[in-house]
């Protein structure tokens, strides 16, 4: 008796913990960097995994953005604040990181051809 009884609340247990299952979505993940050596070490695959458990319909934003860069060389320039953004759903993730990776391959060639 004792143990059949102990089945039955652990049995109700289970079922209202399973029922009581909290969501978390993340919504939003942004770098800021102040180094090209910074910037081009971001592992993207790492960054986006952040949303795995996202809903497929969930938005997301993910950004990179370069503060207070100097750059040495003919002359010399100081960026206050240069970015990218991507915006779209986490479906489409992986699209998403494949412009957030060539925008940012593309931000680094023009800060290199700035700094010579």
């Amino acid at each position: 008796m004792i143990l059949s009884m102990t089945l039955l609340l652990f049995y109700s247990f289970q079922s209202f913990a399973q029922e009581q299952q909290v969501l978390t979505s993340v919504n939003s993940l942004g770098f800021e960097v102040n180094t090209l050596d910074e910037l081009k070490t971001i592992n993207w695959d790492d960054a986006i995994a952040v949303f795995e458990e996202n809903a497929p319909t969930d938005s997301l934003k993910i950004s990179v953005c370069v503060k207070d860069l100097r750059l040495t060389g003919k002359n010399e320039v100081l960026i206050n604040s240069m970015g990218i953004t991507v915006e779209g759903e986490s479906k489409d993730i992986l699209e998403l990181k494949k412009k957030l990776a060539t925008s940012t391959l593309r931000m680094v060639q023009v800060l290199e051809k700035m700094s010579k």
